[in-house]
């Protein structure tokens, strides 16, 4: 009906449009796209019209296809990039500019190298356009550059486009943004070397600790047996009672040691903070320690440079307490002669906590090694 109502338009209007496209169902029930001309003509003195009907189907097909394809280039969810054989960007989709942030008129013309965030090296990308130049397909990771400056990573495909002679006439690139997965790939890798790190301490401390243990463990259990001999006298007995109560009392400090690294490790350590008397702190760690070191005839001094406007401030007074005791145990235990000096000043807005002693001293391997750990942590947060 609608054909023959075009027809009629032709015989009425000359103006009308003499080719019209139609669907038409064939007398096999197939479906034919079809392209009808209609000329007016004169046929034995009458008046008529002439119909050229032309079997456009393939046409048809192959401009579905082709708009499919473009449909498919357009909206796909990755990055698409056509170049010339010299690079020029001659196309690029939807996806490429949402990642990107230029504007069509920005990138056509350009070169993809207006991405470029100098990650990549140059011979890599020689090694690129020589593999896309002898008709290979190219895959890799760029770490780009948006418009913006943002740094971000993409994943990438880089193909040469045939035409039916075999000749190259453009490159097409089909690029993927992976910045995210990079992330993760890069806090799985930190949380690797932190569980080895972690390990590696863990079996280093239990090292060290089962030497601890073993020396005040001999210690109690060798002038046990010595108790049990016969004819010894008084002064003797208390001597070994002593040593054995100070094997007790090391014992019962390196259990400590190992309870509060274990609670470090598993994340039980909370933090008190209350308002917290500096100067009354140290006067009290001073007169505690002050009987050790007698006994070992070294002399313990407290410097205290704080005014009492400054000695009061928010703090975790035990963990405080816990720090600046090892710390002079530390000090005296490795001080054979001389002096221990400690206390507290301020340094701008900070207080500044030291112990200092005529002993031994550390070695600049082992201040590497102290530190190590600490060092190792500022590393992954920069």
């Amino acid at each position: 009906e609608s054909v023959i109502q075009r027809m009629k338009e032709v015989i009425m209007d000359p103006y009308a449009s003499q080719i019209v496209e139609e669907k038409l169902i064939s007398f096999t029930g197939e479906t034919v796209y079809v392209e009808i001309k209609a000329i007016p003509t004169t046929y034995e003195h009458k008046e008529g019209v002439q119909v050229i009907i032309h079997d456009i189907s393939e046409k048809k097909s192959t401009q579905n296809k082709i708009k499919q394809l473009s449909q498919a280039v357009e909206q796909s969810p990755v990055a698409i990039v056509i170049t010339d054989t010299l690079g020029n960007i001659e196309y690029v989709n939807k996806k490429f500019i949402e990642t990107t942030g230029y504007t069509i008129d920005e990138i056509i013309g350009e070169n993809p190298r207006i991405l470029k965030s100098d990650y990549t090296s140059t011979n890599e990308y020689i090694q690129l356009w020589q593999t896309i130049n002898t008709g290979n397909e190219w895959f890799g990771e760029f770490q780009n550059k948006k418009k913006d400056g943002t740094l971000y990573w993409e994943s990438a495909s880089i193909s040469p486009i045939l035409n039916e002679k075999g000749i190259i006439t453009h490159f097409i690139a089909i690029k993927e943004d992976i910045t995210e997965r990079k992330n993760i790939e890069q806090q799985l890798i930190k949380a690797k070397e932190k569980a080895e790190e972690s390990d590696r301490l863990k079996l280093a401390f239990l090292a060290n600790m089962s030497h601890e243990i073993r020396t005040p463990m001999n210690g109690i259990l060798g002038f046990t047996e010595l108790l049990k001999e016969q004819n010894l006298s008084g002064n003797v007995q208390q001597e070994y009672i002593n040593i054995i109560e100070k094997s007790g009392k090391r014992m019962l400090n390196i259990i400590n040691d190992i309870i509060n690294i274990s609670k470090v490790e598993s994340g039980q350590i909370e933090v008190t903070n209350t308002e917290t008397n500096v100067n009354e702190q140290i006067d009290y760690l001073h007169t505690f320690f002050k009987p050790e070191a007698l006994q070992k005839n070294i002399s313990i001094n407290l410097i205290k440079e704080l005014s009492p406007q400054d000695t009061f401030v928010i703090t975790d007074r035990e963990k405080l307490y816990a720090i600046l005791t090892n710390l002079i145990k530390n000090a005296i235990k490795f001080t054979n002669e001389g002096s221990i000096d400690f206390g507290c000043e301020k340094k701008g807005n900070y207080l500044e906590f030291f112990v200092k002693d005529t002993g031994l001293g550390i070695s600049d391997s082992q201040k590497k090694i102290i530190f190590e750990r600490l060092l190792l942590k500022l590393e992954r947060l920069s």
